[in-house]
């Protein structure tokens, strides 16, 4: 039983401090989007007035949709992660 506790305490401590560090990831990933997104209006004026290929739009547009999806992902496995940490008996 003791071993159990300790292990289920170990347990608990670990998600922590992975919830945490997925806190400080999401402000992060948040960061990066609107900073791309800023840079994508901006790429998309010197787009409209032929500076930048729309190659270089779309990379920028891409990257952009990849930092998206990599939030949600993240903010998912938190999500999960946030859940076993309410009832880690599941």
């Amino acid at each position: 039983v003791e071993d159990s506790r300790d292990t289920l305490i170990q347990s608990l401590t670990t998600s922590y401090a992975s919830l945490l560090s997925m806190e400080e990831q999401i402000h992060a990933l948040n960061s990066q989007i609107n900073l791309l997104k800023s840079q994508l209006k901006t790429l998309a004026l010197q787009y409209k007035v032929g500076l930048v290929t729309k190659l270089d739009f779309d990379k920028q547009a891409t990257n952009l949709k990849d930092l998206q999806f990599s939030l949600t992902s993240l903010i998912n496995s938190y999500n999960n992660l946030a859940m076993v940490l309410e009832k880690p008996w599941i």
